[in-house]
């Protein structure tokens, strides 16, 4: 079976997966919120923690996921696509965070709103703005709530890169509907490579020729970003069976015992058949209620309820606990955004396609 069919018989396993990795990353993020010590390691590799390995493969399977979306419809579609499903959620969890949950836990740190900025360096109005805006440098705190220096929602970075990578996945589409895809995006991914070994080799010399804004631009995540776009291009041509997966599974396992640049990029790419192959070994039947895809709403709350449960002291019955209180609070507010917003969204953009194929027919 194909990379391409096999994605859409594994959809429910794939949502699964994700929710998975979601949880990893609350996982990760309970020792440091809670205070009791860093994120955790990935085995054999001490300089990279199990969250930024979770959202390596967050990025590795949209690149594959969102350049085949891109070669399937027309620009126009493509972005409202995008959009429909990212921004309704996104923007739940940030008018949430900055209008409500922020307020009140300013009053409790200080017994009255006054001094609550809605405007400047920390206001909350200018919080929600950049956010909006996916700005390449955004604020992290409104009004040092929690403790200053605390990030409101840290996650919510991958979403801002994501949606500049999936206008890079659009532009390398639609450029290579006449010259290629996958020799377009190929091009692409080995041009993120010679970036990468240049940062890593002379870093003051790319810090001097590329434009300033670039280490926010996130290079090092676009490269398992577009090995995944790379494979959407060839979906149809790659299979998915125990060779391909063990072969995967070899990259990965070299990776990890290799330097930090080379497991965030070529070991978070293979991830992109990885995640795939472990899809297809799952069986779908037992997993149907997966047809309701929390893991986006899951890893978008994640962080702003665990920062409230460690504010009002329930970090202090160890980390274990406070890892499965942070899951177990989390997943409600998910389905809050799942059922009420995204699901709904997405089924009402779902009959309009189909009103317009009937339409056009």
């Amino acid at each position: 079976m194909t990379l391409r069919d096999q994605l859409v018989r594994s959809a429910l396993p794939l949502n699964a997966i994700r929710l998975a990795l979601a949880c990893v990353v609350i996982w990760a993020h309970s020792s440091p919120i809670s205070g009791i010590c860093c994120e955790p390691t990935v085995p054999f590799h001490p300089t990279i923690t199990m969250g930024s390995a979770a959202v390596g493969g967050f990025f590795a399977l949209s690149g594959l996921l969102v350049t085949m979306s891109a070669m399937r419809l027309s620009g126009e579609g493509f972005l409202l696509a995008r959009v429909r499903r990212i921004v309704p959620g996104y923007l739940l969890v940030l008018v949430a965070t900055t209008l409500v949950l922020a307020p009140i836990i300013f009053v409790q740190m200080n017994g009255s709103l006054e001094g609550f900025a809605l405007t400047g360096e920390k206001g909350a109005l200018t919080y929600l703005l950049q956010h909006l805006l996916f700005g390449f440098f955004l604020q992290q705190n409104v009004n040092d709530i929690f403790y200053p220096g605390a990030w409101l929602n840290i996650s919510l970075w991958t979403i801002v890169t994501e949606m500049r990578f999936f206008l890079v996945a659009l532009v390398l589409v639609q450029i290579g509907r006449r010259y290629g895809a996958t020799k377009v995006v190929g091009l692409a991914l080995a041009t993120t490579a010679a970036v990468i070994a240049a940062q890593a080799v002379h870093p003051d010399l790319v810090a001097t020729v590329l434009p300033e804004y670039l280490p926010s631009f996130r290079i090092v995540p676009l490269f398992p970003f577009l090995c995944g776009a790379f494979l959407g291009t060839i979906a149809h041509r790659i299979r998915i069976d125990h060779g391909v997966g063990v072969i995967a599974l070899l990259v990965l396992g070299i990776a990890t015992v290799s330097p930090g640049v080379i497991f965030e990029t070529v070991g978070y790419g293979a991830l992109a058949i990885i995640i795939p192959y472990i899809a297809s070994l799952l069986p779908t039947r037992p997993l149907r209620w997966f047809a309701n895809d929390l893991s986006y709403g899951t890893y978008l709350w994640g962080v702003p309820v665990q920062q409230t449960l460690a504010f009002v002291g329930l970090n202090a019955y160890g980390l274990g606990p406070f890892i499965a209180l942070s899951i177990a609070c989390t997943l409600p507010f998910a389905m809050v955004s799942w059922f009420l917003v995204e699901r709904r969204l997405l089924s009402a953009a779902a009959r309009q396609r189909l009103q317009d194929a009937q339409g056009r027919s």
